[in-house]
């Protein structure tokens, strides 16, 4: 896949691989996974001088609970939480790599892990793989939230942040980003430049879908409840895209489920060129 979009570009592209937790890995828990992706960048960092890259200019794409991933690498936890008795210290990424990081892309992302099992109770038991028991007991995710985190002295007025999400992801609604957009409105300095985000309603469309397929277990509409405002203030470079990996991808969705190999579009949409292209897209604009 690297080599692919290698030769339709002039980047340098390196695909991060870490460890899971499952059944055959019953040891690989929180924070295992972050750090093997913080590890990967330290040593393309370190590596710059003997490989044919620069890292100056690094744009970190995320999908899914690789997003938390990559949003990690900009943010941090605030001191409060990270000294909860329950937490397990979140790893620490070097500042020089940091420093190096221009833009973060968030795509059908989890963010927040409280919000997340609100929305999705079933999802616990993923959940509990991934994290040690002194999070699940009692449960305290907002260490390894967004909700909590804030930005580093590298990244606070500097990286740009773009959330995207597709409107036929069947095992994540709006509300990941939704969470995170509030994050960071809070964390947004009111004398700054900023710009309003509409927050999307959860149209019967979002509800019916998802609802579908989980037969009505979701808590969709709970969560967004806890947001009032129809729009939300953050800094001009945070952005949010809800309509790029929609509409070719409909098209996408339409064929699969007609052929009968359709296998959920949360996963499948890495598999369209309407997503590879829009992130070489972001990654080349200044």
């Amino acid at each position: 896949m690297a080599h692919a979009l290698v030769t339709q570009s002039d980047l340098a592209v390196a695909l991060i691989e870490y460890r899971l937790s499952t059944s055959d890995a019953p040891d690989v828990k929180h924070p295992d996974h972050v750090q093997d992706v913080f590890d990967a960048l330290q040593y393309l960092l370190r590596n710059e001088n003997a490989l044919p890259y620069q890292t100056r200019h690094m744009v970190i794409v995320g999908h899914s609970v690789g997003a938390w991933m990559a949003l990690a690498a900009v943010m941090e936890p605030t001191l409060h939480t990270q000294d909860q008795d329950c937490a397990v210290r979140m790893p620490v990424l070097a500042p020089s790599i940091r420093s190096a990081i221009d833009k973060v892309v968030l795509v059908d992302p989890i963010l927040d892990l409280d919000a997340l099992l609100l929305e999705y109770p079933d999802y616990e038991g993923f959940v509990l793989n991934a994290f040690p028991s002194p999070y699940a007991e009692p449960r305290k995710y907002d260490a390894v939230s967004v909700s909590s985190w804030t930005w580093t002295k590298q990244t606070q007025h500097r990286v740009q942040v773009i959330l995207m999400h597709s409107r036929d992801d069947e095992l994540l609604s709006y509300a990941q980003i939704v969470v995170a957009l509030k994050r960071f409105h809070m964390l947004h300095d009111p004398n700054d430049a900023g710009h309003d985000i509409p927050i999307p309603k959860p149209s019967s469309q979002i509800c019916n879908h998802l609802a579908y397929w989980y037969r009505g277990k979701t808590q969709t509409e709970s969560v967004f409840a806890q947001f009032q405002s129809d729009v939300m203030r953050v800094p001009k470079r945070i952005q949010v895209d809800w309509h790029s990996l929609s509409v070719g991808f409909m098209n996408f969705l339409r064929v699969k489920t007609d052929t009968g190999t359709f296998q959920g579009s949360h996963d499948e949409l890495l598999h369209t060129d309407v997503f590879w292209k829009k992130l070489m897209q972001i990654a080349q604009e200044p």
